[in-house]
């Protein structure tokens, strides 16, 4: 019997909730929240069916399902912001698993996306008798240019003056008005009676008589009451396919009770997933107890008043991130203020050079007027004349290029007169010193605020240093090996799921140096097989050549006889056959029987010689293999020197200051 059910709720940051983790919870993929640095994966024994529908305008972004919801996370700033509504939707069992999804799929872009929101949505098959839909749709929909919408606007009131109205506070009086009317009782109750539209036409599609109704039971004057036993006749009635008054009954009631299954399950779902949060929750406070010290731990407390949240690796390397930016904005404008002080003064500089030259032009114009007012001037009054007029152009050529310097600072501070200027300069001389104070304040809080981040990362490096030598207390030492290293043994760890021991890690080193010395001596015998063979043939060439003289003398009678009276010819001989002996004697040293064998063999290393990028792989393999498991061994090696130097240290120490180390903490035991 097809059902009805159709759920909606918000999913809100002030409820402790995650809209990352919800998505990984309800899709079944492992999911990177980059708020918190964790892993959200939850397994199921049934893959989920998902999908994405976006509108068209919406970024490209919004189809990875990590991306979207992260950003999500991003743009809702509030510690009690809505991330996400949620849709719970009964989908019609007896339709295929194939127009389920097209149904789904249909409704959600009508009534959702096409509305401007993007939907995430997950179809569970987990029961075969209770398929159904979670849709997760953002609170914000996009505008045109693919960025996000405000969600609210505020409209204030104004009087007939258009003035703002204001309280007996005196502030604006306004409303809020939101771009969508979802959260109305009434959008919901539409959205319902769509759904059971929607699934009645797909099941008429498919030949299916049944019908749904978004009305409650009250709303029909049902009542929630027991199945009530059919009773002998009523069974054969139904077993013959005929409808009975008490299987009617009982089919009205089962509607019902049926409708409640999906909340059951989804309540089910969400208790687990909030019992292992506080669970894990549990752990990490338990091992905060047991693997840090309480300076460790009051490091961790100041990282989180900054952090807002749980400081993590993750979330304080992000941190730190942001504070090395804020840093390099804060020293852009430290030097901005101290290159704005040396351009003022230039500025100054050049104005002052400005009014310098136009009084010593004003002082050569009056002489040169008051020469004209004398009658009949002198040979002196037209040097004098000359003089000043030498001295106007010279100013004049001075004006101009301090003009010419000022065209930079003009553009640079949007000024064009000297007055101009002093009106900036006068406004930046009076906030100056209150900028510099800021700037200065910023500078030691950013210092600060690094200053206790970078101490709770070392903090959460020690915890988890003590809580992998936890697993060896035959090695004590191990309290004392570097954050790397820890990281490396952890790691190999996780992925055998076993604790492995140093004997292990020791026969690992060994395994990998022979492997390493083995595909090393097989690299170098394929290299150096070339180089041999090709020695061989000059020894074949050689044999060949003696070879060839001394059948010479064995086949001729006349050089025969000429052996007997010529002793050059017989040393000639004694040479060739001396020669052909040696040669023969190096090709075989170098394991070559005759001219066949060594083709042969040039063929095969040929052959080789395409295996050498796999050895050569190989050997990067086994390179990286014995640098890990050496760089592990002499982890510990160090470990073990700096144990025994704190023990020295320790011992050095005035009794009474003493301290026990075994673990580099005063309380911890393990």
């Amino acid at each position: 019997m097809a059902i009805y059910h159709l759920s909606a709720r918000i999913i809100s940051r002030g409820k402790g909730q995650s809209a990352v983790a919800a998505a990984a919870y309800r899709s079944g993929e492992r999911l990177l929240d980059e708020t918190t640095g964790e892993i959200k994966k939850y397994k199921r024994e049934v893959q989920p069916e998902t999908m994405i529908l976006a509108p068209n305008h919406a970024p490209g972004w919004v189809y990875n399902r990590q991306q979207l919801w992260n950003e999500v996370e991003k743009i809702e700033k509030n510690k009690n912001s809505q991330l996400a509504r949620e849709f719970n939707i009964a989908l019609p069992r007896e339709l295929s698993n194939d127009v389920q999804r097209k149904l789904i799929q249909h409704y959600v872009q009508d009534q959702l996306v096409d509305r401007g929101m993007v939907a995430d949505i997950a179809i569970h098959r987990d029961d075969k008798e209770n398929p159904h839909a979670h849709v997760m749709v953002t609170v914000r929909s996009f505008n045109e240019n693919g960025e996000w919408e405000s969600k609210k606007k505020k409209i204030y009131q104004f009087d007939k003056n258009g003035e703002k109205v204001r309280d007996e506070k005196g502030k604006p009086i306004y409303t809020t008005e939101s771009i969508t009317d979802w959260n109305e009782r009434k959008t919901l109750e539409q959205w319902r009676e769509m759904w059971a539209e929607y699934a009645n036409r797909y099941l008429e599609q498919a030949g299916i008589g049944e019908k749904i109704t978004h009305l409650s039971h009250a709303k029909r004057g049902l009542e929630q009451l027991p199945t009530i036993h059919l009773g002998h006749v009523a069974h054969a009635m139904e077993r013959r396919g005929e409808e009975s008054d008490r299987g009617n009954i009982n089919r009205e009631r089962q509607q019902y009770n049926q409708e409640v299954v999906v909340e059951l399950q989804v309540y089910r779902e969400e208790k687990k997933a909030l019992e292992q949060e506080l669970a894990r929750k549990q752990q990490e406070e338990e091992k905060a107890e047991q693997f840090s010290t309480p300076e460790e731990r009051t490091h961790l407390l100041s990282a989180e008043k900054f952090l807002k949240k749980e400081p993590t690796f993750a979330s304080i390397s992000k941190r730190l991130e942001q504070i090395a930016r804020f840093e390099d904005k804060n020293d852009k404008e430290y030097h901005s203020l101290v290159q704005k002080d040396k351009d003022f003064q230039e500025i100054k500089q050049q104005y002052y050079g400005i009014s310098g030259s136009q009084n010593r032009i004003t002082y050569y114009q009056e002489e040169m007027d008051s020469l004209g007012l004398v009658k009949g001037v002198t040979k002196e009054g037209k040097q004098i004349k000359q003089s000043a007029e030498h001295e106007i152009i010279r100013h004049t050529s001075i004006i101009n290029e301090h003009e010419q310097n000022l065209v930079l600072y003009q553009r640079k501070y949007k000024f064009t007169s000297e007055s101009e200027f002093n009106r900036i300069y006068d406004e930046y001389q009076n906030k100056r010193s209150e900028l510099r104070e800021q700037n200065g304040k910023r500078r030691g809080a950013i210092s600060r605020e690094r200053d206790v981040l970078q101490k709770a990362h070392i903090a959460l490096e020690n915890r988890f240093v003590r809580e992998v030598a936890a697993n060896y207390p035959d090695h004590p030492e191990m309290v004392y090996m570097r954050y790397e290293t820890a990281k490396s043994i952890d790691r190999l760890n996780k992925e055998n799921n076993t604790i492995l021991s140093m004997e292990y890690f020791k026969q690992m080193v060994d395994s990998s140096k022979e492997n390493l010395q083995r595909v090393t001596a097989q690299i170098g015998h394929l290299k150096n097989e070339p180089i041999r063979l090709h020695q061989v043939e000059g020894y074949f060439a050689g044999y060949q050549e003696m070879n060839a003289l001394v059948e010479k003398y064995d086949n001729n009678l006349f050089l025969k006889g000429k052996m007997l009276v010529s002793p050059s010819a017989n040393q000639e001989y004694s040479n060739a056959i001396s020669e052909k002996e040696r040669y023969q004697q190096l090709f075989e040293q170098h394991n070559v029987k005759d001219m066949e064998d060594l083709i042969r063999q040039r063929k095969q290393a040929n052959s080789a010689l395409h295996h050498l990028p796999d050895l050569q792989h190989q050997l990067d393999q086994w390179k990286g293999s014995f640098s890990f498991f050496e760089g592990i061994i002499q982890g510990v090696e160090q470990a073990q020197r700096q144990m025994e130097h704190e023990k020295q240290k320790e011992k050095k120490k005035p009794r009474g200051l003493r301290k026990r180390r075994r673990l580099g903490m005063d309380e911890l035991e393990l």
